[in-house]
């Protein structure tokens, strides 16, 4: 069951929560499959949020990073920073794609650790890429990259945001969070409304919110119950519509968040048809732990 998705406006992107009837709680990416790509594709610098659950650890957290790629595949430079401990660099590591955008390959980093991609998706614009990957510390990661360019300032931001999150908290477990926010001109963040799994909704009170000229975000928002979640960063894709995040709260959660911008409606025939955080989970812990 979904209880929200939101399509991006060119309709090639759909960030979506759902429930499993087993119990589980998902957060996603969907990328339609058009266009044609090559290897080349990849070449440039990418902004990297993921969210890493670790089965023998029993611990779930966010990493991002920035990672360079030549035209061959090659990463040639790149660093990971976890939560917590210093960055870990990027070693050997080779990347490709098929014909249909579809992501290949392994990156070798700091203590012999090998990060092998079973899967991901490179978007028809060749901006936004979302993947699964297994580190050979038995770790499993899932994760959305956004390529380097463009020119942006903190106007961008304005106007209404969907956004959905995939949260961990040490006395809750990990679970999702959906809902909406506006921004004004200035990165004011102006009002909005969250939903937890069990129906919770919790308000937006305040915050701010600003890009640098790369578009990397960073900012606070601020919650009923005097909660704030905090940015350390984000970035904006290139056709401003899309923001992949992580966030850390006042309550000691960690969220890697998707922000879609709301555009013109969409119709059902969007999803099959032609076309082309946020980080307020700081808000809930509060109301589902009382």
């Amino acid at each position: 069951t979904f209880p929200s998705g939101k399509l991006d406006a060119d309709k090639n992107i759909l960030t979506y929560v759902a429930n499993p009837s087993t119990g589980a709680m998902d957060l996603g990416v969907a990328i339609k499959g058009e266009g044609s790509f090559s290897t080349s594709d990849l070449e440039g610098t990418w902004h990297m949020y993921m969210f890493e659950t670790d089965p023998v650890g029993g611990s779930s957290y966010y990493a991002y990073g920035n990672f360079t790629v030549d035209e061959s595949g090659n990463v040639t430079a790149g660093t990971y920073i976890p939560p917590a401990g210093p960055p870990i660099n990027v070693a050997g590591v080779t990347l490709s794609l098929d014909d249909d955008g579809i992501l290949s390959g392994s990156i070798d980093a700091d203590g012999g650790i090998k990060i092998t991609f079973p899967s991901g998706k490179l978007d028809a614009d060749k901006n936004i890429l979302t993947y699964v990957a297994n580190p050979s510390t038995g770790a499993m990661d899932f994760g959305l990259a956004m390529k380097d360019g463009g020119s942006f300032s903190t106007s961008d931001l304005e106007g209404t945001w969907h956004v959905y999150l995939m949260e961990t908290n040490p006395m809750a477990g990990s679970y999702w969070l959906y809902g909406s926010f506006t921004v004004d001109g200035s990165g004011k963040v102006t009002g909005g409304t969250y939903n937890a799994p069990d129906g919770t909704a919790v308000n937006v009170t305040g915050g701010s919110v600003s890009l640098d000229s790369s578009g990397v975000m960073s900012g606070t928002v601020e919650a009923e119950g005097g909660l704030t979640g905090t940015f350390p960063s984000g970035k904006l894709d290139a056709d401003k519509s899309i923001i992949s995040f992580i966030g850390n709260d006042t309550n000691g959660s960690m969220d890697l968040g998707v922000a879609v911008k709301a555009g013109l409606p969409q119709s059902s025939e969007d999803i099959g048809g032609g076309g082309g955080g946020g980080g307020g989970g700081g808000c809930f812990i509060s109301a589902m732990s009382q």
